[in-house]
Order: structure tokens, then sequence, then C-alpha cells
């Protein structure tokens, strides 16, 4: 299920969320000397990224562009329970069965654009098969940059 969308012109945007997270470790941790009251007009404005006072919340958002005859994909998002982020977290994502939601499947991407390279936008790229790993959307350029 797509957690918003827009239309641009031909070109359907879908924002795709891979994973909600809670942070395991408190705010005080994440931000080293930021006090937990200079959060409160932060959680007052934006209260999904806050599971409680001291618990940051961010949720892992991937998005699809559908445009005739394209599907291209804007990061990949935290990966499966196997990628090194989602086992830091202990849940794995599930931007795949989001994908299928709406009727896309691995092999109908065919560009994975990579806002940068860190695991949260790259955890999806490949699987682990028998060999080692292969390419989760076998059919797609991939393009950093």
């Amino acid at each position: 299920m797509a957690q918003g969308e827009i239309q641009v012109g031909p070109v359907r945007v879908l924002g795709v969320s891979d994973a909600t997270v809670d942070y395991p470790w408190p705010l005080e941790e994440l931000f080293p000397g930021v006090s937990v009251g200079a959060w409160t007009d932060y959680r007052a404005r934006f209260p999904d990224v806050f599971a409680n006072a001291t618990t940051y919340r961010s949720d892992y958002i991937c998005y699809l562009l559908r445009a005739p005859g394209r599907n291209i994909l804007v990061d990949t998002g935290m990966g499966p329970s196997s990628a090194p982020l989602a086992a830091l977290f202990g849940q794995g994502g599930q931007l795949l069965d989001k994908l299928a939601a709406v009727g896309v499947r691995p092999e109908d991407v065919d560009t994975v654009v990579l806002g940068h390279l860190h695991p949260d936008h790259v955890g999806w790229n490949v699987l682990p098969n028998e060999e080692g790993y292969r390419l989760t959307f076998p059919r797609a350029r991939y393009i950093v940059h």
C-alpha cells in the first residue's frame, strides 16, 4: 500500500514505506548534549517522529515513479531481515510486498535511483542466494550520483 501519492503530468509518484522503526537508543544517546526538554516543540509539531518522550521513530520511505512504460524506484529502503540495518533493528522491511500490492514485481522495475549509499537507502539492492547475492531488481539500471 502506498503511503501517499501525487500525479505530476504523466508520472504517478507513490511513497512506499519499507519499515517504521523505533530506535533502541534514547534521544540523549542519539543526540548527546541535547536535553530531553529541547525536543518538546518538535514532538508537538511532528508527533509521528517520536514513539514517546525519549524515543525517535524513523519511517524508511522509498518512492515509486510510474510513467507510461517505466517503473523507477528511488531508494530501496532498509531491506530484508538479513540486511545489516534490518538485523540491527530486529525486523525486515516490507518494500517488495508493498510494491506487489500496487502491481509492481521486482522485474518490472527498470531503474533504481539511489539518493546516497547509507544502509537505509540500499537495503533491497541485493538478496542472498546460493551463489552469494543476486540483484533484487534484475532488469533495473542502478544509478547513484
